[in-house]
């Protein structure tokens, strides 16, 4: 994986595939960030081989069932510019995440702390809020058979 010299991601990446099963689908991705560290951060994925700003991403403070969380929302197309896969398939791929601004671990050293080898209590939660939306695609595109 490259390196993303200018930021951090102390949670890691969030990284999903997910059937929308209609090609060119456009959906709405919520991700779930429990307990996160202070931080100004701005959300960032990783797509043909670097990172990227998600502009029109929000980023909500939240409490859900008295946890400190941060709530990410943004939409991804199927086949468009943050569909990793770049393909209109009817499948996203999306790794993406929170980042912070101010690299701590210097290129020449490794991989900053992408999260792709760590199962995190974040990365657990998000994952239900993506399982809603495979639900979801699920139930539309079965539903009328």
């Amino acid at each position: 994986m490259t390196i993303d010299t200018d930021y951090t991601y102390p949670l890691g990446l969030i990284s999903f595939t997910a059937d929308c099963g209609t090609p060119g689908y456009t959906t709405t991705i919520t991700q779930y960030y429990f307990n996160p560290p202070a931080g100004n951060f701005i959300v960032r994925k990783f797509v043909n081989g670097s990172y990227l700003t998600i502009t029109g991403a929000t980023i909500t403070p939240a409490t859900i069932g008295g946890v400190p969380a941060l709530v990410v929302t943004y939409q991804v197309t199927d086949g468009g510019a943050l569909d990793e896969d770049g393909l209109v398939n009817g499948i996203i791929v999306d790794p993406a995440g929170l980042a912070v601004l101010g690299a701590t671990i210097p290129a020449a050293v490794g991989a900053p702390k992408t999260g792709y080898d760590k199962d995190t209590t974040a990365a657990s939660f998000a994952m239900l809020g993506l399982l809603s939306i495979g639900l979801y695609a699920y139930t539309k595109r079965y539903a009328k058979r």
